[in-house]
């Protein structure tokens, strides 16, 4: 997908920013999901999608988006083994598929605030399902606080403003951007990836106004290019009631994952 086709969809994004206040944009998200595969030879182009929205939010302030690649595992008995898959996000998928999908579960799929489900690779989709999530105010505020409390570890505290449906699940996923993989086989074979916003740690739970909890962080997780959610759900209908983002650890800048791609081939 030609990076330029892109760039409308990013700027109308950005005014919609513009035109919210502080105040009105922190009661409003849309939580941006991708289930992906190294192992998928049409989800390189969503990938694409979902890195450019995500580099967008992280520059264009008050844009109340995030966004969180789910790397799913169905796809690895087929040649190549995805580092970051994980059979909860194969799971997590099959649950909104079973609400939004007649049950068809597929990559690249974009989910967005729970409730709309398309072709992960469709910017004209995901403008819509975007534009459609920010004009409405989130039911639930979500405060968030993370903490390594070392190398190995990250505590993760919260507070939940607003009403919770009986049911509601919370979810914690730590993020990491700026990953590269140099794929040996399957339909990806010989390409070099580059990924943001991927889910490396997920972890779920009964909502709770309060709470704290500890994860687990991997051993190779660059804490500077990483972030934890906090994403609260309907747990009936999927919807999204809230969500935040915190980027873990000092110095956290903005990551092109497409020009860490290109050093790579260079290299």
């Amino acid at each position: 997908m030609p990076q330029t086709t892109l760039r409308p969809l990013f700027a109308g994004l950005v005014l919609l920013a513009l035109t919210l206040s502080p105040h009105a944009a922190a009661e409003r998200v849309a939580v941006v999901e991708l289930f992906t595969s190294e192992g998928c030879s049409s989800c390189p182009p969503a990938e694409r999608l979902l890195n450019e929205l995500h580099a967008v939010t992280v520059n264009a302030e008050g844009l109340p988006l995030i966004a969180l690649a789910y790397h799913v595992d169905y796809w690895d008995r087929l040649g190549w083994a995805d580092p970051y898959a994980d059979p909860r996000f194969s799971a997590r998928q099959r649950s909104y598929a079973r609400r939004l999908e007649d049950g068809r579960v597929y990559t690249p799929n974009m989910v967005v605030n729970g409730v709309a489900s398309f072709v992960g690779s469709s910017p004209s989709d995901a403008k819509r399902a975007i534009e459609t999530a920010l004009a409405a105010v989130a039911p639930v505020g979500v405060t968030l606080n993370a903490q390594p409390d070392d190398a190995s570890t990250l505590a993760v505290a919260w507070a939940l403003e607003g009403p919770l449906p009986a049911g509601a699940r919370l979810h914690i996923a730590v993020t990491e951007d700026g990953l590269v993989s140099q794929v040996g086989r399957g339909e990806n074979r010989g390409r070099t990836l580059a990924h943001d916003a991927v889910v490396r740690r997920w972890q779920s739970q009964e909502a709770q106004s309060t709470g704290r909890t500890e994860l687990a962080l991997p051993d190779d997780l660059q804490t500077g290019r990483s972030a934890v959610v906090v994403l609260v759900q309907d747990g009936d209908t999927g919807a999204v009631l809230g969500a935040s983002r915190i980027p873990l650890g000092p110095g956290t800048e903005p990551h092109d994952a497409a020009a860490s791609a290109q050093n790579a081939r260079g290299a």
